[in-house]
């Protein structure tokens, strides 16, 4: 990755914007953009220097001009292909918006990358080879998972032990293993006097639900805790719901985010628009 890095270097942003653009266009390909989608490009930033740095609240203001230049995004591909020039990186910036969009390669996908490998002068004999998606990758680097047990939507309302003893998934098993050994960290990192007063409990905001993974307290202040797992993601809910619970709660109530491997970017700016003083964040 030296080579893209170094073609960063003393360069406009256009040209991660570019990259972003292309991922953006391939989301909205068939219309409508789900969280999966979302979820890709979020991770690709997250994984690669190419679109290191980029603020996610930029990402959803491109998103919206994107869309609003679907469905053939003329205007979108004149710029990308304008501002990406790069042969190495319009390559990279192909074959990644790809591996982002479905396995296979839905047709409106399929057709779009085709017209962006014109307008890159991709020969067609690499072109199979560029538009490859990551069938056998791991989906932890494509998207992130979400545990069951922290739906907002859910009815279920099991304890935590339930749903270790119900887990279906390894994925829902490790998201689970990791509550209990984050929420041991957390204590640890608060002070030495620190109280587990529970375990996933569920706190009411609104006409939805929150599952707070720790309740714990630390003389006259407590602490709502929420542990992400390797390759784990807040539900889109949460971003909405956290403020207003907070919102609601005494100001001696604040939130502890751990996180096992990065902070997924949608995450970090839904998490930027709480009260830096209500909110602790810390790699577990």
């Amino acid at each position: 990755m030296a080579i893209f890095n170094s073609l960063f270097g003393g360069r406009s942003s256009r040209q991660k914007d570019a990259l972003l653009d292309l991922l953006l266009m391939i989301a909205h390909a068939d219309g409508q953009v789900s969280t999966v989608d979302l979820d890709r490009i979020a991770r690709a930033i997250e994984t690669h220097s190419e679109l290191g740095n980029v603020d996610w609240d930029d990402v959803l203001a491109r998103e919206e001009l994107v869309r609003l230049d679907g469905p053939l995004f003329s205007d979108t591909r004149d710029r990308v292909a304008r501002d990406l020039v790069d042969p190495a990186l319009r390559r990279f910036g192909l074959s990644l918006a790809a591996r982002c969009a479905s396995i296979p390669l839905a047709n409106e996908e399929r057709m779009l990358l085709a017209a962006l490998a014109d307008a890159f002068s991709i020969p067609d004999a690499d072109r199979d080879a560029i538009f490859a998606p990551w069938s056998q990758a791991d989906p932890n680097r494509l998207g992130y998972v979400r545990s069951t047990f922290n739906d907002p939507s859910s009815r279920e309302r099991s304890t935590w032990a339930e749903a270790l003893g119900r887990a279906e998934s390894d994925d829902e098993l490790a998201i689970l293993m990791f509550k209990a050994s984050a929420t041991r960290s957390a204590m640890t990192r608060l002070s030495e006097t620190t109280q587990l007063v529970s375990i996933g409990d569920v706190i009411t905001a609104g006409d939805k639900s929150l599952r707070v993974d720790a309740y714990l307290k630390v003389e006259d202040r407590a602490w709502l805790g929420r542990f992400l797992a390797r390759g784990e993601a807040m539900y889109p809910e949460e971003h909405r719901l956290w403020p207003e619970l907070l919102e609601r709660m005494e100001s001696s109530v604040s939130l502890f985010i751990g996180y096992a491997e990065r902070l997924p970017p949608p995450d970090a700016a839904a998490l930027r628009r709480l009260n830096p003083d209500r909110l602790l964040i810390e790699k577990m």
